[in-house]
């Protein structure tokens, strides 16, 4: 745990930070066998043709441990899936925010986005596009 965090500080990260998983919900067992079937036939389709190839290609690493590093900056990156799971079980031990979940490359997009969208805008630079275009070539 980050003890150097005061509690206002813990909820502000504890409410920006998810971690990132990528996939969807089974089919219910429910279903009519017609329904039953196609449910699954989607779920099967989006599994190979969308989440694993975005898990490999295009969230690789640790993104679903994304806010147990933020947690425990130092914590055993070796292990982090199952001290994730560890400090979830426990309840999150010092933290008043619970971990958030995103499950999905579409939901995690829209999460991000609309935490961007939340924020004031910034305010009107004074220089020109081309002042600063040429200081930021010139670094």
């Amino acid at each position: 745990m980050a003890p150097h965090l005061s509690h206002a500080n813990k909820c502000r990260l504890g409410r920006l930070t998810f971690g990132r998983f990528v996939g969807e919900p089974i089919p219910s067992r429910d279903l009519p066998p017609g329904q039953w079937l196609w449910a699954w036939g989607r779920w099967l389709f989006r599994l190979f043709a969308l989440h694993i190839p975005t898990r490999l290609c295009v969230l690789p690493g640790d993104l679903s441990q994304h806010d147990f590093h933020h947690r425990h900056p130092r914590g055993d990156w070796s292990n982090a899936g199952y001290e994730r799971q560890r400090d979830l079980t426990a309840g999150c031990p010092g933290w008043p925010e619970p971990y958030r979940e995103v499950w999905g490359l579409d939901n995690a997009i829209a999460v991000v986005f609309t935490g961007l969208a939340s924020l004031p805008p910034l305010p009107a630079s004074t220089l020109s596009w081309r002042d600063a275009a040429e200081r930021a070539l010139s670094m």
